[in-house]
């Protein structure tokens, strides 16, 4: 049986590969980030577009061609099949866990919400509260607020 510091280990690496794959880079394309209308103005611009109707919300801020969308869907798809291939539901809901600072509303204080939902979107079938996984979550869990809190 592991101990404690060896399941953290393992998912400490799991973490890190998958905050790699997530962190992967844009591919350069027709699109550019806006959060207000002169930023909006400005990317427009760059992509000497003559009208606002040829220019689609990619989501996030990201605003591009219709080019550009499909380039964008194909990227993340492609990047949460690695996901799936690479990373375990531990790495990813560790490393989810740590980026949103943990929800001590959810499930008596246990885990966040958003950390299970992202994690629940790349491994839909994976049962938290099985007791091995339920185990891990806590150790998880336990082992970042004794670091952070």
């Amino acid at each position: 049986m592991k101990t404690e510091k060896q399941i953290l280990r393992e998912v400490s690496e799991q973490a890190r590969v998958y905050a790699q794959t997530k962190k992967s880079e844009l591919p350069d394309g027709e699109y550019f980030f806006a959060f207000g209308n002169d930023q909006f103005e400005k990317g427009l611009a760059k992509l000497r577009q003559t009208t606002q109707a040829e220019i689609f919300n990619l989501g996030m801020g990201m605003y591009g061609t219709k080019k550009a969308k499909q380039d964008m869907d194909k990227y993340f798809a492609e990047r949460e099949n690695v996901i799936r291939e690479k990373c375990t539901p531990f790495g990813v809901f560790s490393y989810e866990y740590a980026n949103h600072e943990g929800d001590y509303g959810a499930y008596d204080c246990e885990f966040n919400d958003d950390a299970e939902t992202i994690t629940k979107e790349y491994f839909p079938d994976f049962d938290f509260y099985k007791p091995k996984n339920h185990k891990i979550i806590k150790i998880i869990v336990n082992d970042w607020r004794d670091r952070c809190l």
